[in-house]
């Protein structure tokens, strides 16, 4: 992570960030998408969000959708499809579609 703070290339930090996965690393990536207009990077926080907890982070999870959705990011769309299920098999009230 240093090194790649020290480039200063801010696509690559995210990538880094979202594979460590701490708290910590996700609360920089959505402040540095957010900042920066990285919508994907945008959709895979809350994809990671979302995977720590699907039935208490259905927000994340329909976030996420409208990102896949506005952003044409399909690549992500088995990942939602799995928290989506997820949430459904837990026997809680289904995530709008």
């Amino acid at each position: 992570m240093d090194c790649l703070r020290q480039a200063a290339t801010l696509d690559y930090l995210p990538r880094a960030l979202l594979a460590r996965g701490t708290p910590d690393d996700l609360a920089e990536v959505f402040t540095i998408a957010t900042r920066s207009g990285m919508r994907l990077h945008l959709t895979d926080y809350h994809l990671a969000m979302a995977r720590r907890d699907p039935v208490n982070n259905r927000d994340h999870i329909e976030k996420a959708a409208k990102l896949i959705a506005e952003t044409g990011y399909h690549r992500r769309d088995a990942q939602l499809a799995e928290l989506r299920s997820q949430v459904d098999r837990l026997g809680k009230r289904p995530i709008a579609r």
